[in-house]
């Protein structure tokens, strides 16, 4: 599917920017990553099998909900940063902050699974291609 604003999608960022207020866009933040939220604990309950739902419901539709939610709080976000200064600090900053995470994310599991990722990787190889003699 080709995007339907590839070459005007700046022009209406700077509308929304220009016509709102700062308090109104991170409000809009704060309500699409609650709704990005539920749509995440829904699938999460889907998964578990934890809570009867609707007939119709499925992980597919529901995904489905997730990503568009995910686009709303991305475009709520971009709207924000171009108040803040610009992309490149923000963009800078941000993978700063999601390779901390990662890299944490990684070190908790590692904790709890008691082996490190390269152990981990380790394993899936030789499952896959047996033992290296």
């Amino acid at each position: 599917m080709s995007r339907k604003l590839k070459y005007h999608e700046n022009r209406y960022r700077n509308f929304i920017y220009e016509n709102t207020t700062k308090a109104s866009q991170y409000e809009q933040v704060a309500e699409e990553a609650v709704e990005l939220a539920h749509a995440a604990q829904k699938i999460a309950r889907i998964l578990r099998g934890e809570q009867p739902v609707a007939e119709g419901v499925t992980f597919e539709s529901e995904f489905e909900k997730f990503i568009e939610e995910y686009a709303d709080v991305e475009l709520a976000v971009f709207i924000t940063e171009t108040i803040v200064g610009g992309h490149n600090d923000i963009d800078q900053k941000f993978l700063d902050i999601y390779d901390e995470k990662l890299l944490r994310w990684c070190e908790q599991i590692e904790e709890k699974i008691g082996k490190t990722i390269e152990g981990y990787e380790q394993e899936e190889r030789e499952a896959l291609f047996g033992k290296e003699t």
